[in-house]
């Protein structure tokens, strides 16, 4: 039996890319320094196959299914709720439901796929939701966040300016009180530059205690634990919560989307020069706009090597999938003769039209003997008919090339021209006779139009059963921002053209202010808040968006 050792070096590795690419793995390098160098090839490979799956949108979804575990082991159903990752683990604080807020602070294992909840101590943290949660050194820092008043959903929220540190060695949280520093505020973004904690915009506590978006900017010195309030130039965004903000260098940072308040949604982005005594916003010039996410307030990012990935709900139907309308006839007018005198408006002006055209008929050369009064009735039908195909083929497509070449021509000057109404100069037939031939001939011609739209209405319902994307799952947008830096003169950055409307194999159904975090070879998608038929529900579901084996 062979040893393991003796395997080649393509069959090793293969082994160990089944393997979650954390701890586990990476213990394997401690086994030889071939095995080390097989490894660190499964994580150089998994990192790429991820971003090659960005770049060619074929990555996958997978659920992680809770199974028979103990629901005490498991946190419960939330959205809002703030979450890092950090080596082995990714940590999850607090958040909203529909009972209450939560101050609970949870780890999953990313190697071994469970849940734990750390045995810690010291000053909790409030309730709370929409907290920024940043990393600094082995501390976790949260700041801020909201939760509805118990008793009256009517009234404000009640927000926190409250600061949170927390000892990932002594499992120990702190809290830090000031004497100046931010209003109380929420659904702000925070990022840690060299020794900075910078925080921006967020719903917050203005003057007068009232509530409302701001767009200031605060620094935390994160050796003296002291706030700053930077000097910023005139130029600035507007004030927004819910947008996001990336860490470019030590001294730049790009924010991007939000929301200012009701249907009043941002999808602009801007860049922060943070070096010298005076800070500077600087708008970015944005590439290929129509492949932009939607909603870039209640949905969740991460960054994969300079790429921006948004969840958010299905793009819109594209135009080349719309059927246009005037292939289906709808509100299109009826193409009218341009002698009509002016004083006809009420009545229907194609009757007009086919009597004028009846008139206008040459006699011919031997005319029959009068029609005895009681045939009116074939007069009155033929025009009935008449009128209603000249409707319907003025409403169908003039020039479909389906239709018999004179049903296809179009009603100029009152002219109808139909094989039907075509006699000949030199008839002799009775003028009974003809009259029944033309009622025999528009009821074909009737039947074969009606026959023809129904299949065009056929063929055009099955192509929007087929092409026409789910509404109820989340998409997948990529932002490039690579070329957004500090030493540009201007920074841009380029949305990239997704396919399948972004949606992947496994996709999860449509929710919102849920967290996404970027793991080795894996984005992370946590909690959220669902919409049930006629309630909404929180979710404490696990979705790992990664690169299918075939990549590999």
């Amino acid at each position: 039996m062979a040893h393991i050792l003796q395997l080649p070096d393509e069959i090793i590795e293969y082994i160990l890319d089944n393997l979650p690419p954390y701890r586990d793995l990476e213990n394997c390098k401690e086994v030889c320094q071939r095995w080390f160098l097989l490894v660190e090839n499964v994580f150089k490979h998994k990192k790429l196959s991820l971003n090659k799956g960005l770049l060619e949108y074929n990555l996958l979804w997978k659920t992680y299914c809770l199974g028979n575990r103990n629901p005490k082991l498991i946190p419960a159903p939330r959205y809002a709720h703030s979450s890092i990752v950090i080596g082995n683990f990714m940590y999850v604080f607090g958040g909203s439901s529909v009972g209450g807020a939560f101050n609970d602070l949870w780890s999953f294992n990313l190697s071994s796929r469970e849940w734990s909840r750390p045995v810690s101590m010291g000053n909790y943290p409030n309730p709370k939701a929409n907290s920024s949660l940043v990393r600094y050194r082995n501390t976790l820092i949260l700041f801020g966040g909201w939760r509805q008043t118990s008793g009256n959903t009517h009234q404000p929220h009640l927000l926190f300016n409250e600061l949170h540190c927390y000892d990932l060695e002594e499992r120990r949280w702190t809290i830090k009180n000031f004497s100046y520093g931010p209003n109380p505020t929420a659904a702000h973004t925070a990022t840690v530059h060299r020794d900075k904690m910078v925080v921006f915009g967020g719903f917050s506590r203005l003057e007068n205690d009232v509530q409302g978006t701001t767009n200031e900017v605060w620094y935390l010195d994160l050796k003296t634990f002291v706030w700053r309030k930077p000097k910023i130039l005139d130029k600035k965004p507007t004030a927004r919560y819910g947008h996001f903000q990336v860490v470019i260098d030590d001294d730049t940072l790009m924010m991007m989307g939000g929301c200012g308040g009701p249907n009043n949604l941002f999808s602009d982005a801007w860049t922060l020069n943070m070096a010298g005594d005076v800070w500077k916003w600087e708008p970015i010039t944005i590439k290929n706009k129509k492949f932009t996410a939607n909603h870039m307030w209640c949905n969740p990012a991460a960054i994969i090597d300079q790429k921006l990935v948004i969840i958010g709900p299905t793009p819109a139907q594209p135009i080349d999938l719309k059927i246009p309308k005037q292939q289906l006839g709808v509100n299109r007018p009826i193409r009218m003769p341009n002698n009509l005198p002016p004083e006809v408006n009420g009545r229907p002006q194609q009757r007009i039209s086919a009597e004028n055209q009846r008139n206008e008929l040459p006699p011919p050369a031997n005319p029959p003997p009068a029609s005895p009064p009681r045939v009116n009735s074939f007069n009155d039908e033929a025009l009935r008919l008449q009128r209603s195909l000249c409707i319907r083929s003025s409403q169908q497509n003039s020039f479909d090339p389906t239709l018999p070449r004179r049903f296809n021509e179009p009603i100029i000057h009152g002219t109808i021209k139909m094989a039907a109404f075509n006699v000949e100069k030199n008839s002799q037939l009775p003028q009974q006779i003809q009259r029944e031939r033309q009622l025999e001939n528009l009821r074909r011609m009737e039947i074969k139009i009606q026959r023809e739209r129904n299949n065009k209405r056929r063929e055009e319902e099955a192509s929007k059963k087929t092409k026409r994307p789910k509404t109820n799952c989340l998409a997948i947008f990529v932002c490039d921002f690579s070329g957004v830096s500090s030493a540009a003169a201007s920074s841009s950055i380029e949305w990239m053209e997704y396919k399948n409307f972004g949606l992947f194999e496994g996709a999860p159904e449509k929710k919102i202010c849920s967290s996404m975090v970027a793991g080795t070879g894996e984005l992370i998608l946590f909690g959220g808040l669902q919409r049930e038929t006629t309630s909404e529900t929180a979710t404490n579901a696990i979705h790992f968006l990664t690169y299918p084996s075939t990549v590999l």
